[in-house]
């Protein structure tokens, strides 16, 4: 291994630790401090406001320039505007309302969220943003068109796998390949469904096959094994389509291949075969274009 791809390893590694530390500080902090509402001013221009009723504050929304800098820097250096991008799982719309800002008025951020009171709060995000491009769509994503339980437990609100209480809301279910317009190229995915992944991802197989988006960020936590799978199981789903995981460095702009990306970020990107020197080219012009 030569000096210069030497110091890039060491640099990866001790930025990932150093943010780690970072990510544990701030979690014994805020878990513990804040309730209702948290305003967050993210690195595009864009102001993301989190309601919290329990006063769990969750890592994923500590947007500092460190928990999600890996993921945020990839989006910012790899999306353009006029980009079509969908986000699974939108929440409250952190990343809805991050990516709607990339791709500006020209392009089009589909947000799929099935909690009603979730969308409430991420259509305040939209407008206070004046973010038109969102379009939302009230469904949960899965393998098969059906109606299902969903519990709602703020950020780890989910399908349910058993039953649970009054937190419970009835919702429907609907496969991104009928949901979606196939007939449109998207650049970019987002699913974070804890622990239902690879059901979305079955329910939008007509799509990879035709490597529809070329790029995925899915989330992978121990959350898989509820659902009857495992993480490599996801890993092989995707390989069989044609995608292989990577996770993304931003401090020397590339993209490292990883066996288990899940064992050092819950964040893993997937992208297809045929598209990695297109998802490259992209990384390094807009560095070339911000002369970094």
């Amino acid at each position: 291994m030569g000096l210069e791809k030497k110091f890039d390893l060491y640099l990866e590694w001790t930025s990932f630790l150093r943010s780690k530390l970072c990510q544990i500080i701030l979690w014994a902090y805020y878990k513990n401090v804040f309730l209702g509402d948290w305003v967050l001013y993210l690195d595009n221009g864009t102001k993301f406001t989190y309601h919290s009723d329990t006063g769990l504050f969750p890592l994923s929304f500590s947007f500092s320039g460190i928990t999600d800098f890996r993921d945020m820097k990839f989006l910012s250096r790899y999306l353009r505007k006029g980009d079509f991008v969908f986000d699974c799982g939108a929440h409250q719309g952190l990343y809805s309302v991050y990516l709607a800002k990339l791709v500006g008025n020209e392009g089009r951020v589909f947000a799929i969220e099935p909690s009603k009171r979730f969308i409430s709060y991420l259509e305040k995000n939209k407008q206070e943003n004046n973010l038109y491009s969102i379009e939302i769509f009230p469904f949960a994503a899965g393998n098969k068109k059906e109606k299902k339980t969903f519990y709602e437990n703020g950020p780890f609100s989910r399908l349910s796998v058993q039953s649970f209480d009054n937190s419970s809301i009835e919702v429907e279910v609907i496969c991104l390949d009928e949901l979606l317009d196939r007939g449109l190229r998207y650049a970019f995915g987002k699913i974070d469904v804890e622990g239902a992944e690879l059901l979305v991802l079955q329910g939008l197989t007509k799509m990879l096959k035709e490597a529809n988006p070329p790029v995925l960020q899915i989330e992978i936590t121990k959350l898989v094994k509820d659902y009857g799978y495992s993480a490599q199981e996801l890993k092989e789903f995707l390989f069989d389509l044609g995608y292989m995981l990577y996770l993304y460095s931003p401090w020397s702009n590339q993209l490292l291949k990883r066996s288990k990306p899940w064992k050092s970020c819950i964040n893993s990107l997937a992208i297809h075969h045929k598209s990695i020197e297109f998802v490259i080219d992209r990384l390094k012009s807009k560095n070339q274009e911000k002369g970094l």
